[in-house]
């Protein structure tokens, strides 16, 4: 398995990095005018740590081992990535999002034709939250291109950083979970980020067949006593925004992430 590029191949030491085995989505699209058609395969997850910890990212509603399905536009995929602390020391954790942009036409769900927009960059994946209540944090209006998919995220989730990369073609979005994620039995599971993902409906002929499209989730642990002297955490059953942002940039400094 490749080492994604962010990331160096040489750990400094007490850090290591863990690649397990998740899902992705593959566009290989064979389009109707209202209808499409989107081939769903396995993909990879990452899991990096900083300090003596071991964290596992899971998704245990995500297709990953049945066949490679079809599925249409507006069709809802099941995919909930959440951590589990599986070490022996406490740790404060954080999923990594990267989402395809496309430029694209969408269907207008009123009046079934092309959307009055044209071909824009937008994300082609509606990452949407079973529960009604949601994350106040997963604000948006970062980005410089503004018809973006839905991002629905659980409340104990926020968001810490938003980014676009135009030369990728994605939206990166990294949550911190606002609870210390301590070894403790029952208490070492986060909530689930989001539950499912949907395909926009993209209209007929606006992606290229055979092109892969990817959602990547990556997950981040740091050793909670790595942060002494460095940063201060008032309450650890409610670490705040510019909290989880102060710890996860300990990890930016000696990996170069974003």
């Amino acid at each position: 398995m490749k080492t994604p590029k962010h990331y160096k191949n040489e750990m400094p030491y007490k850090k290591y990095a863990l690649i397990i085995l998740s899902a992705i989505l593959t566009a290989a699209l064979i389009v109707n005018f209202s209808i499409s058609y989107l081939l769903a395969n396995k993909d990879r997850n990452n899991v990096f740590a900083l300090g003596n910890v071991r964290l596992e990212l899971l998704e245990d509603e995500f297709p990953d081992n049945r066949d490679d399905k079809i599925i249409a536009p507006k069709c809802i995929v099941p995919k909930n990535p959440k951590v589990l602390n599986s070490g022996a020391s406490d740790e404060y954790v954080f999923l990594r999002v990267v989402v395809p942009i496309c430029e694209v036409q969408l269907v207008d769900e009123a009046t079934n034709k092309p959307d009055n927009k044209g071909s824009v960059y937008r994300e082609i994946f509606d990452i949407l939250c079973e529960q009604s209540y949601v994350s106040a944090n997963a604000d948006l209006s970062d980005f410089t291109v503004k018809d973006v998919g839905r991002f629905d995220c659980h409340s104990e989730w926020k968001l810490i950083f938003a980014s676009e990369d135009n030369t990728e073609h994605t939206h990166t979005y990294i949550f911190g979970y606002s609870s210390l994620l301590t070894a403790s039995v029952g208490m070492n599971e986060t909530s689930t980020l989001f539950d499912k993902i949907q395909m926009r409906n993209v209209l007929e002929g606006e992606l290229p067949e055979n092109t892969d499209q990817s959602v990547l989730v990556s997950a981040y642990g740091i050793q909670s006593e790595e942060l002494l002297n460095n940063v201060t955490v008032e309450d650890n059953k409610n670490v705040t925004v510019s909290e989880l942002r102060a710890i996860f940039s300990l990890y930016e400094k000696q990996e170069g992430l974003r």
